[in-house]
């Protein structure tokens, strides 16, 4: 080392090529061209969505437009209960509805039927969440 080399300031790790210790840069196969890595979920993160399960309440119904009975299925004289998969989202209302079983010919109305219910929010530990639950529609001939 000559005594001009002594002076000089130590380059600083940005200025290296190669990286930096932790993975970023080329260091454990990362690249100085790369993204940074995703910020850490938070631990306390609401959940997405809960299910309804035995034992808890179901969502407060607000709001329900008449159930409209198919033609076709009151002339055919086809009655029963078609059981629909629901979520009900943080703000009440109901989304992505499926129909998991009962008559066929009935099923359309009471997807509508369902589809355009009004809950009261489900809460959570003091925040609205969304909630996936099933819902009876029953259609008797009269």
């Amino acid at each position: 080392m000559s005594t001009a080399d002594a002076g000089a300031a130590a380059p600083a790790i940005s200025d290296m090529t190669g990286g930096v210790p932790g993975g970023v840069g080329d260091v454990l196969g990362g690249s100085l061209n790369d993204a940074p890595p995703p910020a850490p979920l938070a631990s306390a993160a609401k959940p997405k969505e809960v299910r309804i399960f035995s034992g808890m309440k179901e969502p407060a119904l607000l709001c329900a437009p008449p159930v409209v009975y198919p033609p076709v299925a009151r002339m055919a004289h086809i009655s029963g209960t078609v059981l629909i998969e629901a979520i009900i989202d943080d703000r009440g209302n109901a989304t992505q509805v499926k129909a998991i079983s009962g008559p066929a010919l009935l099923m359309n109305a009471a997807l509508k039927a369902v589809s355009e219910r009004k809950y009261q929010p489900t809460i959570l530990d003091g925040q609205p969440v969304s909630v996936r639950f099933d819902v009876k529609v029953d259609f008797k001939l009269s």
